[in-house]
């Protein structure tokens, strides 16, 4: 029986945790979490074993699981290198950024203890206990980064979260940060700053917005996630976000040049290639 320790409860974490006694009943789950209504939710649910303050009990945990915000995961990391830990604890996170992340457990790796960054690629625009669930990173990516000679931890990660069914994909902390950059971070600035520039564009009819449809909700249902958690990884990968952002700026200016020449064909093939590329993603989406 392995016991795993689970810092921050909310909807990764919870999901995380619900994976984890769905496969593993007679494992031991200890959760923490700086809100008391979650624990006090957990505790109703019976999604844990244990609900305590702080890192109280992890000096018992095999696992330890850090799903907090990436700020507040950086400074876990900083703590947890000051605590008595079992000696083949194994910790991994879930934060959406890992250079920062890689670098805040470098004290724990200088002390031998294990650690893995990781980052499943699912999520929902709502939060908090009550959000999570146990198939929510199904069939989803889940990224690790770790050392050569941890290659043995990341396998027991896979195991002890073998029923969350993710796809596994082991990547350089450079490499994953470019990654999610393009392709969850820069969107949803997209959406949030689309959402909002709506709303001033509407501020004299504030009706109009109860128009939108569905291609107005689908690009921008993303807008309605943690602002604690997304103001944290932004800061966090400001660097790949600039550079990205502005490529994206940089396309939307040719949008704009080709509308202000009436360039009917430059119009037509930014269309034309989306919706091909985009189109391969559906394809890839049924195999």
């Amino acid at each position: 029986m392995a016991t795993i320790f689970i810092k921050g409860f909310g909807l990764i974490g919870s999901s995380l945790g619900r994976a984890i006694k769905a496969a593993h009943p007679t494992d031991c789950l200890i959760i923490s979490d700086p809100n008391p209504a979650t624990l006090k939710y957990a505790h109703q649910h019976d999604l844990a074993d244990q609900e305590v303050d702080h890192f109280q009990g992890v000096s018992d945990a095999d696992f330890v699981i850090l799903a907090s915000p990436v700020s507040a995961i950086q400074d876990d990391l900083k703590k947890l290198a000051t605590l008595q830990l079992k000696k083949n604890v194994i910790i991994t996170d879930v934060g959406s950024t890992k250079q920062s992340i890689m670098a805040a457990a470098r004290p724990l790796q200088e002390r031998g203890i294990t650690f893995i960054g990781g980052h499943p690629m699912a999520g929902s625009q709502q939060s908090g206990v009550q959000a999570g669930r146990g198939n929510l990173i199904a069939g989803a990516y889940y990224f690790q980064v770790c050392q050569p000679q941890d290659l043995n931890a990341a396998y027991r990660i896979q195991e002890l979260l073998y029923g969350l069914d993710a796809h596994w994909l082991s990547v350089s902390a450079k490499k994953h940060d470019q990654i999610v950059a393009q392709l969850s971070h820069l969107p949803h600035i997209v959406a949030a700053a689309l959402v909002k520039q709506t709303a001033a564009s509407f501020r004299d009819d504030p009706h109009a917005l109860e128009l939108a449809a569905g291609g107005f909700k689908t690009i921008t249902r993303i807008a309605s996630s943690d602002p604690t958690v997304w103001t944290a990884i932004l800061l966090n990968n400001r660097t790949d976000i600039l550079e990205q952002l502005q490529d994206y700026i940089n396309a939307l200016q040719k949008v704009q040049q080709a509308l202000q020449d009436a360039d009917k064909d430059s119009i037509f093939q930014l269309f034309s290639q989306a919706k091909q590329i985009r189109d391969g993603l559906k394809q890839a989406d049924k195999q």
